[in-house]
């Protein structure tokens, strides 16, 4: 679904709850709520890494799934494998001398109106 029809889908939806017309969104659990506040407190940017593989199709699909204004999608990705991209990373980031060559990927997530920036890099990253 492109972007007009989200937007149109966004607003029938929005012309139904004003009318009353809608079905109520899921209320969470105190225990959810607070599970949510835990991750949230006690993130951290991990720059020690074990070697394990990750499997990052289920994160990139709740980047992919969550909720936007007028269901936009502001949020893209891309995965840094390659060495000029991390050499590229490794220069831009305050503090990514060193850890960003031991990540075995990278995902650098950025919106969509990133358009200035983005055509700079473009290239070498291959930004879509």
């Amino acid at each position: 679904m492109n972007y007009q029809d989200r937007y149109i889908a966004h607003q029938k939806r929005k012309k139904e709850q004003l009318k009353g017309n809608y079905i109520k969104e899921k209320t969470y659990t105190k225990g959810e709520i607070s599970t949510v506040k835990r991750v949230f407190k006690n993130r951290n940017s991990s720059r020690v890494f074990n070697g394990e593989n990750v499997d990052l199709k289920e994160i990139l699909e709740m980047v992919e799934t969550s909720p936007s204004s007028c269901d936009r999608k502001g949020v893209r990705y891309k995965v840094i494998e390659a060495r000029d991209g991390k050499d590229l990373l490794s220069g831009l980031l305050v503090g990514g001398v060193g850890w960003v060559h031991r990540a075995d990927k990278i995902v650098l997530l950025y919106t969509a109106i990133w358009k200035p920036i983005k055509a700079q890099l473009k290239e070498i990253l291959c930004l879509t």
